[in-house]
């Protein structure tokens, strides 16, 4: 059980990566987000879409906190929370390779700065802020895509 725990929280292994895991595990989803776009692979519709990023979030919750103990308090191998937040961050926004790139800045930028009030979740107990604080950063970065969207008109 600890085995597959470990797997889905770095990310199919992303969090393993030497330099910058929580960029490698972005840069991972982009890819497929990117192999979505450019495929034309159908995806399930909006509301399958949501829920499947509701419970992968609460599965990093759960995850984030089991590990804890094992790998320590928010740990770099942990990236589950990475996935979940740029998937937010590209959520109900067009697709098209110039909103996955600029989305992927922006998730970046705000998972690393941390502007308030994304900093003050990370005191959250256990896996709670793990998650939310990339959450946060994804909500941020998808409200910064619309506007970005909403000027280029």
């Amino acid at each position: 059980m600890l085995r597959i725990a470990k797997v889905l929280a770095s990310g199919l292994f992303c969090g393993y990566a030497p330099i910058a895991p929580a960029t490698v595990a972005t840069a991972a989803v982009a890819i497929i987000y990117f192999a979505v776009i450019y495929f034309s692979i159908p995806v399930p519709g909006v509301q399958y879409q949501l829920v499947g990023i509701a419970l992968l979030f609460f599965l990093g919750v759960w995850l984030s906190s089991l590990l804890e103990p094992v790998w320590g308090t928010d740990s770099r191998l942990i990236v589950i929370d990475e996935v979940v937040g740029f998937l937010v961050a590209m959520s109900l926004v067009p697709k098209s390779i110039l909103t996955l790139l600029v989305g992927f800045i922006l998730f970046r930028l705000f998972d690393i700065l941390k502007p308030p009030p994304i900093r003050q979740t990370q005191r959250l107990p256990g896996g709670w802020g793990v998650m939310i604080d990339d959450l946060i950063a994804g909500v941020c970065t998808n409200l910064c895509l619309r506007l970005l969207l909403l000027v280029k008109g």
